[in-house]
Parts: C-alpha cells; structure tokens; sequence
C-alpha cells in the first residue's frame, strides 16, 4: 500500500507510512520525532491556509513551481531512515519543506 495525504474536516492525514530503517533505539526515537513533525507541519499549513483564507485541501493542492504540498508531504513522510529523523529533528518545518521540495525540482 503506497503512501497518502489525505484532508479531513481541516486536518492533514498521512497514511500507510513506510517502517523506519535503523537501529532498534534509533526507530523507536525516529517514530516519535516522525510523528511529532507530522503534527508540526499539519498546524503550519492549517495556519497557512487560514492566514490565505483557502481550504486546507485547496492549499496542499495548489501547484507552485511544478510541486503541489501534498507531493512534498508524501515525500517527506516517505523517509525510511532513522537517522533523518533523528538529523533534522531540530530543522525549522518551513526549511525542512523547502529543502524536500528543492530536493525534488522545485
């Protein structure tokens, strides 16, 4: 089953999340930082879309420079390593964003 991002009643869902590639303490730490940076980026873009006066679901579906936020999000969350996680566990959502969308042509 691949992943998904999904909008409900405002709020941004990932689905089907690949297992975490690592050592044993290194997975257990990463889901934890995995789920939390879901929650982080959720509340940006639900701000975003706010602050725009947009749909949560118009927004992740606006293409700019080729990308949409819904491809960027399953990109994102299509991270299999441990050690991403754990390395960017600090990083800024709208960084960290930015650097996957760069990462995959914006």
């Amino acid at each position: 089953m691949s992943i998904t991002c999904e909008v409900f009643g405002g709020g941004i869902f990932v689905r089907n999340m690949p297992k975490l590639s690592g050592t044993e303490k290194q997975v257990a730490w990463a889901e934890d930082l995995r789920q939390r940076r879901m929650n982080q980026v959720t509340r940006l873009i639900e701000g975003a879309a706010r602050a725009q006066d947009k749909a949560t679901t118009e927004l992740i579906d606006t293409e700019v420079k080729g990308l949409t936020m819904r491809r960027v999000i399953i990109a994102l969350f299509s991270k299999t390593d441990a050690k991403f996680w754990i390395d960017t566990r600090n990083q800024i959502e709208q960084h960290l964003i930015q650097d996957i969308a760069n990462e995959l042509g914006a």
